[in-house]
Order: C-alpha cells, then structure tokens, then sequence
C-alpha cells in the first residue's frame, strides 16, 4: 500500500472527510468488493455529509 507524505493511504484520505458537499462511498475504499460494504461505505458517507449539514 503506498503511503503519502502526510502518512495516509491514499483510500484514506478519500474516507477521512468530503469534499465540500461530496463523499465519496465505494467498495474499493473499504478494500473488498463485496455488497455489504458498499452499504457500509455508503452509510458512511451520507453521514459524513449530514454531520456537515448538521452543524452549519
């Protein structure tokens, strides 16, 4: 896995926040193709967005 300067994988810095109004929700983040996990990445990602919503 490779790593950029900050010390985050590049999946990671997609996860750990949106960009502006956008999340980005894809199985490739969770690193497994799988149906449950684009569910999961999707929860997360909605979440992330209503946080931002939510708190402005």
């Amino acid at each position: 896995m490779q790593v950029n300067s900050l010390g985050f994988a590049p999946r990671e810095v997609l996860r750990n926040a949106p960009f502006g109004r956008i999340a980005l929700a894809n199985t490739d983040l969770a690193g497994a193709m799988d149906h449950r996990y684009s569910i999961l990445e999707a929860q997360r990602a909605v979440g992330q967005l209503l946080d931002q919503v939510l708190a402005a």
